[in-house]
């Protein structure tokens, strides 16, 4: 499993588990990398109440207690599915039985992983309407986020309220469709930004680029369907080179060749190490 990256990120051959990869424009000496592990679900009307019936054994009565305070069922069903989701992941990773973890919840903080890994491991969630997203990484910080690109929506108005200036302006030039990819790849990328960010925290040592990472984070974007999805990743990790689909009857199939767009940061908010402004991933650096 090969996946593919646009923008000349690398200067090694791509993203291979074991193989030297260095990020151009690093002063960073090249590193063994290994892949995150992306997983996808869909949430519908085949999840209906005798699968959460079902897959409501699998979890931690914490887990179970904020099931039961979700009041939209589809808001309980993505919930529902995440935590399924995440145990898939952490198994295939592990070679563990789902029904093995304990993930507790506890109000305002993310899922906590209880139990022992022979790693440390990282991961995130994500939904979307009927999809449902999951990263786990090991050795490395980790966030994600997946939206739904066939809402009409104001773009140009959302932008100018939540994005950096410049890529507002990146985003005024571009024609309709070009610009509702480009917006999403945006807004999933500083959603999967923000969720990672308080991680790197715990990571860095020193510091070489004055914004809080011991390591060059990688940014990426990829669309499924009518899905954008986007990932940041701190570590001695890359992107997947496959999407494994997790469906309702626990079927498992594998999407090889993910195809990648990379990114840069070029601005930060003053102050903190959370990402202002992104850019496509060239040699020059002068793209915007």
């Amino acid at each position: 499993m090969v996946a593919k990256y646009h923008g000349e990120v690398l200067t090694a051959k791509m993203a291979l588990e074991g193989e030297n990869v260095r990020l151009a424009n690093s002063p960073m000496s090249p590193r063994v990398v290994a892949e995150a592990s992306l997983w996808l679900s869909q949430c519908d009307a085949s999840t209906g109440p005798e699968w959460e019936i079902q897959q409501l054994d699998f979890l931690h009565e914490s887990e179970r207690g904020r099931y039961h305070r979700f009041l939209r069922p589809q808001r309980r069903r993505q919930f529902l599915m995440g935590r399924i989701l995440l145990r898939h992941a952490l198994s295939t990773l592990f070679d563990r039985p789902p029904a093995s973890w304990r993930i507790t919840e506890c109000p305002g903080q993310p899922p906590r992983l209880a139990s022992d890994t022979p790693s440390p491991v990282a991961f995130g969630l994500a939904h979307s309407r009927d999809r449902v997203v999951c990263v786990v990484a090991s050795g490395a910080t980790v966030g994600v986020d997946i939206e739904y690109t066939g809402r009409q929506r104001d773009f140009l108005r959302m932008a100018a309220r939540s994005f950096h200036p410049e890529n507002v302006r990146h985003l005024q030039v571009l024609q309709a469709g070009e610009q509702v990819a480009a917006f999403y790849r945006l807004w999933t990328l500083h959603e999967a930004a923000l969720k990672a960010c308080n991680g790197w925290h715990g990571v860095r040592t020193k510091d070489p680029y004055g914004c809080g990472w011991d390591l060059e984070p990688v940014f990426a974007t990829t669309v499924v369907g009518e899905y954008s999805i986007a990932l940041a990743v701190c570590g001695d990790v890359l992107p997947p080179g496959s999407i494994k689909h997790l469906y309702p009857e626990a079927h498992v199939e594998i999407h090889e060749d993910v195809d990648w767009d990379l990114h840069r940061v070029e601005r930060f908010i003053p102050g903190s190490s959370s990402p202002a402004c992104f850019a496509p991933y060239s040699r020059s650096g002068n793209d915007i």
